[in-house]
């Protein structure tokens, strides 16, 4: 199996029950199920997280584990937006939210209209089986100039592909970004191995 094109994607919506694949809403079918493609556009939502700066000199991820944010994500309404500055990180999520059945994962790829003004769009691609929720992106500005981002605007696509042999688990198991509260932060590793390495760097 390989990636679904566009067709596949609209029999796996109409479907119902563990099998159905669900990416809502889809304001304009039309737009973001284009015939003859292999991908489903989605929007930007309306929640976000700024990276600010920090007096910190260095991201220190084993020694000093990162806090989670204290502060909620910033709600931007549809008819106003969001300025990202040049070489500024944000944290944004899908307006839509996806429910991958057990059988599919996507990847995230940014549109490429965005990238010829600078704009890099998901930096971390893939979601797993049975991920459900609003799908995280990360987005940062590799231009010169300001761009203003619009919730509702059409952001990124969605790959689509079959898993083979796909093991039937409890939902939302494989991934630590599911659910609501807007974009967030993840750990950047494992308990075993976030073990093993502050043993191996030692005290500071």
């Amino acid at each position: 199996m390989g990636v679904l094109s566009t067709n596949e994607i609209t029999a796996r919506l109409a479907l119902e029950g563990r099998d159905q694949l669900v990416i809502a809403p889809i304001l304009e079918p039309d737009e973001q199920l284009r015939p003859g493609q292999a991908s489903v556009d989605v929007r930007l939502g309306c929640r976000f997280r700024l990276v600010e700066a920090t007096s910190e000199d260095v991201i220190d991820t084993v020694q000093k584990p990162r806090r989670p944010p204290t502060r909620p994500p910033v709600f931007i309404p549809l008819g106003r937006w969001m300025v990202l500055h040049p070489h500024q990180l944000l944290l944004a999520e899908t307006l839509e939210f996806v429910r991958l059945p057990p059988d599919l994962m996507c990847y995230v790829a940014g549109r490429s209209t965005w990238a010829r003004d600078g704009l890099l769009v998901a930096t971390a691609v893939g979601v797993h089986p049975e991920f459900a929720g609003c799908v995280t992106l990360e987005l940062r500005n590799l231009g010169e100039v300001p761009i203003r981002l619009f919730p509702g605007d059409l952001i990124a696509q969605l790959f689509i592909e079959q898993v083979i042999g796909s093991a039937k688990q409890a939902p939302s198991a494989n991934s630590q970004f599911s659910g609501g509260g807007g974009p967030q932060r993840g750990t950047h590793r494992y308990k075993i191995t976030a073990e093993k390495l502050r043993k191996l760097c030692g005290p500071r």
